[in-house]
């Protein structure tokens, strides 16, 4: 009888997963706040684009949405992103985010100042680099996920 239920124990603490690590969980809920601001940043872009489309908003609608929301916002976030306390085993993979969103940022302000400024070399510059931003983010969340998939955690780009 002992050994059965033992056995069955056994089987039973096999299925379970394992507890995230205490950095783990942490560095996902540091996390959280940034992510949400993320997320804005992105509605944000995608209001703009879609009132240009809709006709709603005029060449200098847009440009004053990137001079008062979508450049301020992107250069916070770098900012407040390189202030989190990061465990240990995190700071590498938050340092590429640092850059990552720090290079996006040097983008949006690259593309406003090239329409301000008439200068179709900065807007491709600051668009090249966005775009870049861009691909490089995806790659760190999903290489991100994978890292915290063995412990069921996982964390959501936009929010």
């Amino acid at each position: 009888m002992a050994t059965r239920t033992a056995l069955i124990l056994l089987a039973l603490s096999s299925c379970v997963n394992p507890a995230p690590s205490i950095d783990n969980a942490t560095y996902v809920i540091a996390l959280h706040p940034l992510l949400h601001e993320n997320s804005l940043l992105a509605q944000r872009m995608l209001e703009t684009a879609a009132d240009v489309h809709a006709e709603r908003a005029d060449g200098d609608g847009a440009v004053e949405a990137w001079r008062t929301g979508i450049v301020p916002l992107a250069q916070h976030l770098h900012d407040q992103a390189g202030l989190v306390n990061v465990p240990g085993p995190w700071v590498d993979a938050h340092g590429q985010l640092v850059t990552i969103w720090g290079s996006r940022a040097e983008g949006y302000a690259l593309i406003l100042e090239g329409i301000e400024r008439g200068d179709a070399q900065r807007w491709k510059r600051g668009r090249s680099l966005a775009d870049k931003a861009k691909l490089e983010e995806e790659t760190w969340f999903q290489t991100t996920n994978k890292r915290l998939a063995a412990e069921n955690l996982s964390i959501d780009q936009f929010p």
